[in-house]
């Protein structure tokens, strides 16, 4: 299967393509401001909602020096009213989905009687506009969960991706290939987490081991489109925020509390985009990291035997052109690599909204570096063999409806 990067003609695009770069974005550092947005519901049984009440009370009443300073007894009563708090929040939601643009009005609501019965109303109204403030503004951070990806098309040959993405034809595109849906990555350190096969032991092929890794195979996933985002529960979410005592998490209660809370759909959180974005048919890669990671962390460079080659843009300048060449040269020779890198280009269709790609030829590895001739095997110089190659994937990059094959989990 192949898949695409679309890329503008710039220093930094040219410099990753040297060393065979991608990079992983946050979600704030991409182009859609609705990017891994979910629709967090509530939904849970009555252990959720209790604890659900006991952590607001403890997140807004301690630290509060109106509501905690030099009072301890306070304090111990309003804690002690989380379990009848978390049985009204439990009757009011039944069983439905509920919004977490409910939660404040729910809890303010649900909290009055327990609480006015150990405060005045005067601090029910202050504590009311604290707990407020902390669903609004404090909650939603505790949901907010690290998250990076690399974009890339089934498409090579859409007027719209070459406008928005290359540079309106003045870039190029990097064409790869994966047998079974995943990418070979590599990281300058180890930070990416995941598993493997075991090689080294008696069982071999049939033992796995899980750990923090160098390189790793990570798996690309196809972007849904739709309507609206994908809905996630966020007291399954909120679980390992909850306080339990020692035997509790000596006994996985946090797991168990959390394996009771259906995920609805979070697994495809980032996986789901509005249907205006369709013409992108994207798959993407996520970085396998469970921590917060520093831009330059999050640069992985892809195994160039999964590198076919670039398609040229139809108003790129042959100068330009000339440094895609070279910098995939560059990239061959410090990998020690003598496959073929096929270069193309890509022409507009003069009677529709369209391209053709035609091949160009393969970068010569055995090329000096620097003897002022471009490192480029034309097509009529190829043999036989890689003329056919290359001439049948300008064929099969020209198709339409490319169908997305996933990689199938061993575990």
């Amino acid at each position: 299967m192949l898949f695409y990067k679309f890329q503008k003609a710039g220093n930094l695009e040219f410099g990753m393509l040297r060393r065979g770069e991608i990079f992983f974005a946050s979600p704030s550092e991409l182009n859609d401001a609705n990017e891994c947005r979910p629709r967090w519901i509530l939904h849970g049984n009555l252990e959720h909602w209790q604890r659900l009440a006991s952590w607001i009370l403890d997140k807004t009443i301690l630290g509060n020096e109106r509501l905690s300073g030099g009072k301890p007894e306070l304090v111990g009563e309003i804690l002690e009213t989380a379990e009848e708090i978390g049985s009204g929040l439990k009757r009011k939601a039944k069983n439905r989905n509920v919004g977490l643009e409910e939660l404040e009005q729910m809890f303010i609501e649900t909290s009055r009687d327990p609480l006015c019965s150990v405060m005045e109303e005067s601090t029910f109204e202050f504590f009311a506009n604290a707990v407020a403030n902390f669903v609004r503004n404090e909650l939603p951070k505790f949901l907010s969960e690290s998250r990076y990806l690399s974009s890339f098309s089934l498409e090579a040959t859409n007027p719209t991706m070459w406008g928005h993405y290359a540079a309106a034809e003045k870039g190029f595109v990097l064409v790869y290939s994966t047998k079974d849906g995943r990418v070979p990555l590599k990281s300058c350190v180890k930070n990416l987490h995941g598993f493997k096969k075991r090689t080294d032991d008696l069982f071999s092929g049939h033992v796995y081991e899980i750990g923090i890794y160098d390189e790793l195979a990570i798996p690309l996933k196809a972007v849904q489109y739709r309507a609206k985002p994908p809905t996630a529960n966020a007291l399954r979410e909120l679980v390992p925020q909850f306080r339990f005592s020692e035997r509790e998490e000596h006994y996985d209660g946090p797991e168990l509390l959390m394996s009771e809370a259906s995920e609805k759909e979070g697994s495809l959180v980032g996986l789901v985009k509005s249907t205006d974005w369709r013409y992108e048919n994207e798959v993407r890669a996520f970085f396998p990291s469970f921590f917060s990671l520093a831009p330059d962390d999050r640069v992985l460079s892809v195994d160039i035997n999964n590198f076919i080659g670039v398609i040229c843009g139809a108003r790129m300048s042959p100068r330009e052109k000339g440094r895609v060449c070279i910098c995939c040269h560059h990239w061959m020779q410090s990998s020690a690599h003598d496959g073929d890198v096929c270069l193309f280009q890509a022409e507009q269709v003069r009677d529709k909204f369209d391209f053709t790609i035609k091949p160009i030829g393969t970068v010569n590895p055995k090329s000096p570096s620097f003897d002022g001739r471009l490192p480029l095997i034309r097509l009529g110089d190829l043999k036989p063999s890689q003329s056919r190659r290359i001439r049948s994937l300008a064929k099969e990059i020209a198709e339409k409806s490319k169908k997305f094959v996933p990689y199938e989990d061993e575990l």
